[in-house]
């Protein structure tokens, strides 16, 4: 397939967003506005500028053929949860009075165009963006270091992980704001360091030595069991919960380590073969995650075959609708905020990004709201949705959450830098040679990566947690090592 010239990609894109932006600010005027035709126009826009993406033209040939990257598994999810719900009702099998999903028919042709304006935004910001990828090597990059200390660690932080969590996991009673409600006590911090030690034990294996076998029943052999006892003893236990979000990171990043150490080449069908596999295996832990807790997991597992959401629920792709009802979040931000509640101004993201500092949570409530419903966009709309006694978490939505902020404007610039952001992070992992990559991207990638799919039904500032953990744990693991070594020159 012959590829388009980007500036040609970026005018068309740019025109599209500005009317976009127009028809958003009509339609605000009129309340009660609802056009099946512009939903349908919308979404074929959605999906055709996907398309368009695809075969733009990439200025590092090494991304051209690359399909494991964070911005196709994040396209992958922005595509899931911001418009299968809309395609639904397009071909019949969603009604819009479901006021759950909707509130509201006449939020629908606003909420889709804000999702629109976000996906647009994202693929203006990546094509834009055009980083510089000259090599520079460092003479610390090349230094060889022993994950055996790691893996003791990260054996150790399991066990920690397992006794402040494990009654909550495997009960699966767990909620998201019921995890953030944690934040800032051991039981919190020890489920950060399991991920984090997880990444950065990879980043090292995969930043050291030279390739050997390209197999992937070899790489995972040099990884050694000690790493994977800890590794399926921290999975199992988030399997019992039916807990989908570390399953889809870790197996996610895993299998990113290995494309950015042994470079291999896909095939697209192959990709899609393992999406396909992975989205039943995930929506089936949702459904079994929202059983009754007082069965054991094996009941659960069975009786999910036998329920009537699983198996019947009227989707394009059954798989993935639970994941596409997170829509829902974006409809209840649209009808409450600003008619009932005022902008929030970038609180939500603030927070977000002081969470990366173990205990912020004291410092933040000096002079924030520390409200229940301010903690976070996803405690906001479960408030909207259910006010102050809520019975289980409603989530959130990237976009809902850049909404609830600026409007659409924060949407379409928050997407925008993230685009930009993406393509940085994705130009030094495939232009550069593994050893040559420093620790600080490392981290970045592989924290945005573990989560690319999830960030469209959280917000896209999720990761830096997850990456500011890491890269502190492998400048300490360094640093450690460092010392170790000029000890034994003495």
């Amino acid at each position: 397939m012959k590829l388009l010239n980007n500036s040609i990609i970026v005018f068309f894109l740019i025109v599209l967003l500005l009317i976009v932006v127009v028809l958003y600010y009509i339609i605000e005027l009129d309340n009660n506005y609802y056009s099946s035709f512009l939903l349908l126009v919308t979404v074929s826009v959605a999906f055709f500028s996907v398309f368009l993406f695809c075969i733009s033209k990439q200025f590092y040939i090494k991304l051209q053929n690359e399909y494991f990257r964070i911005c196709s598994f994040f396209l992958l999810g922005y595509l899931i949860v911001s418009f299968q719900r809309y395609i639904d009702i397009l071909v019949g099998y969603e009604d819009i009075y479901n006021a759950f999903l909707f509130v509201s028919p006449f939020l629908i042709n606003r909420a889709a165009l804000l999702s629109l304006s976000g996906l647009l935004s994202f693929i203006l910001g990546y094509l834009i963006c055009n980083p510089q990828s000259g090599r520079k090597k460092n003479a610390l990059i090349r230094k060889q270091y022993s994950i055996n200390y790691l893996n003791c660690i990260l054996f150790l932080a399991v066990c920690l992980f397992v006794y402040y969590n494990g009654v909550d996991y495997l009960l699966g009673s767990y909620s998201q704001e019921y995890l953030e409600s944690k934040q800032g006590t051991i039981s919190a911090y020890s489920e950060v360091i399991v991920r984090s030690l997880i990444f950065a034990i990879l980043i090292i294996y995969t930043k050291q030595g030279e390739k050997k076998d390209s197999s992937f029943f070899s790489y995972i052999c040099s990884l050694g069991i000690f790493f994977h006892v800890s590794l399926f003893i921290y999975l199992g236990l988030v399997l019992m919960s039916g807990d989908r979000g570390p399953i889809i990171t870790i197996i996610s990043v895993y299998l990113f380590s290995y494309i950015i150490k042994i470079r291999p080449k896909f095939k697209l069908t192959t990709i899609f073969f393992l999406l396909v596999v992975a989205s039943i295996g995930m929506t089936l832990l949702g459904v079994i995650r929202s059983m009754d807790n007082s069965l054991s997991f094996g009941e659960r597992v069975v009786y999910a075959f036998e329920n009537e959401k699983f198996i019947d629920d009227r989707s394009i792709i059954n798989s993935t609708s639970e994941l596409a009802g997170s829509v829902r979040c974006l409809h209840y931000a649209v009808d409450y905020v600003p008619n009932k509640h005022s902008f929030l101004y970038g609180s939500f993201q603030l927070r977000d990004v002081l969470s990366i500092i173990p205990a912020s949570n004291a410092f933040t409530n000096m002079f924030m709201d520390n409200s229940m419903q301010y903690i976070s966009s996803a405690y906001f709309i479960t408030y909207i949705h259910q006010g102050k006694y809520y019975k289980y978490g409603d989530g959130s939505m990237a976009v809902a959450d850049l909404y609830l902020s600026f409007g659409i404007l924060g949407v379409i610039s928050g997407f925008f830098l993230f685009g930009m952001f993406v393509k940085k992070i994705e130009v030094v992992l495939f232009s550069y040679n593994p050893s040559e990559i420093s620790f600080f991207y490392y981290s970045l990638a592989y924290a945005f990566m573990g989560l690319a799919i999830y960030i469209s039904r959280a917000t896209i500032l999720m990761p830096l947690k997850y990456a500011s953990f890491t890269y502190i744990l492998l400048l300490i693991y360094q640093m450690c090592s460092s010392l170790s070594k000029l000890k034994k020159r003495r």
